[in-house]
This record gives C-alpha cells, structure tokens and sequence, in this order.
C-alpha cells in the first residue's frame, strides 16, 4: 500500500520537446535555435520520432507516444522546421505563468490558432511571408495549429486513437481538453515557421473523418445508469427540457414499446 494524498508529481525536466522527423538537418538547426534562447539540457529534453525513410508514426499515434513517455512538467509538441529566433525561455515561462493565474487548469497553448468563423490569434513569423501579429493575446481557442503547441501536463492530456494522419490534432487535442473541461490559448510566443502549411488530398481525408468522429461522438444520446437516465444533447435549453421528468416519462415509454418490437 502507498498513501499519495500529499504526493505531487516530480518531473525531471521543465520541458519536453517533441517532434516528428522527417528532415534530420531542419530538426537539427531548430533544436540549435532553441539552445540559444535557454532551453538547454538541464531544463529541456528533445525527443523525436525517426520517420525519415518512413512514417513509422503518424501524428496521432506519435504524439500518444510522447504522452507515454515525455518526463517534462511541459509536452511541446512542435515541427521540426521552427526556429527560435524572437522569443526565449524566460518569455515563454512568463507567458504560462500568466495563463496558470488565469486559469490554473489550461490544457493548450500555441502561437496561432482559431475560435469561431473568422476568429483567430497570430503571434508567429511564416515562411518568407511579414509578422502575424493580431495583438490578442491570451486569445481564448478552440483550436490551436500545429506548428507549436505546449501540453500542459497537469491536465492529464489525452488524444484519438481513432483518427490518423498529419492535419488537425491541434484540433482534436483541444476538443478532447474542452470535454474535460479545459481551455486551450494562444500566448504571445513568438517564432519562426519555416513551413508553407499547404492542404493537399489527406488534409481533407483527415478533416472529413473528424468531422465524422466528432458528429457521431456528440450527437443526442439517451443513457441508462444503473441509478438514473441521462439525455445527452447539444444546447442548454434543449438538454434541460430533454431531461425534464415529463418529457423523460415518454421516452421511457417509447424505449418500453421499441424493446417489446425489437428484442
């Protein structure tokens, strides 16, 4: 037996950097930039997946294996085409420090992402292109792109299984953070991507199957506990007239008639 009522996590690192690696010289020269500005070996662990001859992980499955394994306090899960040529270290701890005293519990936080049509925060450098720089900042998202990303830990990050490929689990991660009751946020962190972004054939395969997923996942659901029935739908008004006892008693009533139709 082990009492761990007043046991807090110990981790041996502040940060962990992951990245998936199909270009060794690029992740190379982004681990140097970020040497540079403070996140060095005595703080910071750089793991990676070897995906150069061959995706041996897709983004999905890779960044569940940095879950498992990734020792910091931190999980930046990143690409291997930034350079850490603005902000350092002593920045991007500032900036968390001021998202823990504004919401201790934040899962996510990027240097660009999107709330609703037309929303979005920018605090980064891209390709060849000027400084995107929307002075929002913390912007409240519901997704966070990919390029940089830092999990908070704490909050127990978890991502699908269900779904493969290399788009949008910026966007997986945070909806499965706001299920569990977290935020996820855009800092004023800012970097240099290197990469263009460009949305081929198997953004949208992906984009498609978690549209899919997410559609199935949150449609109107009835639930039978062992002690009550729950009704699980979009929109508060819907879900309180939903499990209102009046309208309850005709559902049980129906699902009494489909069973005796439908064994």
């Amino acid at each position: 037996m082990k009492d761990i009522t007043s046991t807090s996590k110990v981790y041996s690192k502040k940060f962990s950097f992951c990245s998936l690696v199909t270009n060794k010289e690029q992740y190379v020269e982004m681990i140097k930039s970020a040497n540079k500005k403070g996140f060095t070996d005595e703080n910071s662990e750089f793991l990676y997946i070897n995906n150069i001859r061959n995706n041996i992980y897709d983004a999905y499955s890779g960044i569940k294996h940095f879950f498992e394994l990734a020792e910091g306090r931190f999980i930046i899960i990143c690409h291997q085409d930034l350079l850490f040529i603005f902000d350092d270290k002593q920045t991007l701890e500032k900036r968390l420090d001021e998202l823990n005293v504004l919401d201790p519990y934040w899962a996510i936080a990027g240097n660009a992402g999107g709330r609703y049509i037309k929303k979005y925060a920018y605090r980064i450098s891209q390709g060849n292109g000027p400084i995107r720089n929307t002075h929002n900042f913390p912007f409240l998202a519901r997704s966070i792109d990919e390029n940089f990303m830092v999990v908070n830990k704490k909050v127990t990050p978890t991502i699908s299984h269900d779904l493969n490929g290399f788009h949008l689990y910026g966007t997986d991660l945070c909806k499965l953070a706001h299920i569990a009751g977290h935020n996820s946020y855009v800092i004023d962190f800012h970097l240099k991507h290197l990469g263009a972004g460009m949305a081929g054939k198997d953004f949208y395969e992906v984009k498609k199957a978690l549209i899919d997923k997410y559609g199935k996942a949150l449609d109107g659901q009835f639930i039978q506990t062992t002690c009550t029935k729950i009704a699980l739908v979009p929109g508060r008004f819907k879900a309180r007239l939903y499990n209102s006892s009046f309208f309850m008693f005709f559902i049980k009533e129906f699902f009494k008639i489909r069973i005796k139709l439908i064994p």
